[in-house]
């Protein structure tokens, strides 16, 4: 059950390459420019209301130690 793969309906294409193009940058070493990335996005969905997926994204942050 830990397949993030469209293919098994779990999630979108863009979803999955949005995950491949994240996991790039942290094995690059772009760690500053994917946690701005994060904080964006965390920010975006807070302002829409959406707290849901900002406290996902914040516990996401705190798994990478940084939240």
């Amino acid at each position: 059950k830990r397949c993030m793969g469209p293919c098994v309906g779990y999630q979108t294409s863009q979803d999955y390459h949005d995950i491949v193009r994240q996991t790039r940058m942290f094995l690059e070493g772009r760690d500053t420019e994917l946690l701005e990335n994060y904080r964006a996005r965390m920010e975006a969905a807070s302002e829409v209301e959406d707290y849901e997926e900002a406290a996902r994204i914040r516990d996401e942050l705190k798994k990478l130690g940084v939240g």
